[in-house]
């Protein structure tokens, strides 16, 4: 199962999802359609299972933010509030055990759409150069220097990390420059030929 286009589409008012909330049996939804559907009843429209936890679906609320290019979704900071608070009330008043096997299945497709996605090599340089923050960061050496040569390997294993990590956030941004000035090249040359 793949997020496509769909899945990003509320089912009670089939727009693009407002404050997307994901419930214990895994479905998603539009926090105010969601919410306005608990006041006749607590069970999942889609399953009819019963519903006792809504979480945030913080990766889908970015995927629709920028797939939003109208507006559609955009809220108040006192919507956006108000909902969240009515989430949070919603939760404290049905919350019973979750249902992690749903939501861990929920994740596990997101992770499988942003792997197709994405460029893993921008992830994993990412992922270096992040760890190579929290490590000089962190107080103290793996092995420190007072063993000589041994203490200096890890410091000179880190920093090729490091320029690891670099080589592949830069090949990606070259790479996504690259197919950027291509597309408008080609945007380009359509218009002039009409």
């Amino acid at each position: 199962m793949e997020i496509t286009e769909e899945d990003l589409n509320c089912s009670l008012c089939l727009g693009l999802m407002a404050r997307c909330v994901v419930t214990n049996c895994g479905h998603c939804f539009c926090a105010s359609c969601i919410l306005d559907y608990f006041d006749r009843s607590t069970k999942c429209p889609l399953c009819r299972s019963e519903v006792f936890t809504l979480y945030p679906s913080y990766l889908l609320r970015s995927f629709i933010e920028r797939k939003d290019e109208e507006g559609d979704t955009k809220l108040t900071k006192e919507e956006i509030e108000e909902l969240d608070q009515e989430i949070e009330e919603f939760n404290e008043k049905h919350t019973r055990p979750s249902n992690l096997p749903g939501v861990l299945k929920y994740d596990f497709n997101i992770l499988r759409f942003l792997m197709k996605n994405f460029n893993i090599y921008a992830i994993l340089g990412w992922l270096i150069l992040i760890l190579l923050i929290l490590y000089l960061l962190w107080t103290d050496d793996l092995v420190p220097l007072s063993y000589g040569i041994i203490g200096l390997a890890d410091d000179i294993a880190l920093i090729l990390l490091a320029f690891a990590g670099l080589h592949f956030v830069v090949k990606y941004f070259e790479k996504k420059t690259r197919e950027k000035y291509t597309r408008k090249a080609n945007n380009d040359k359509t218009q002039t030929a009409k």
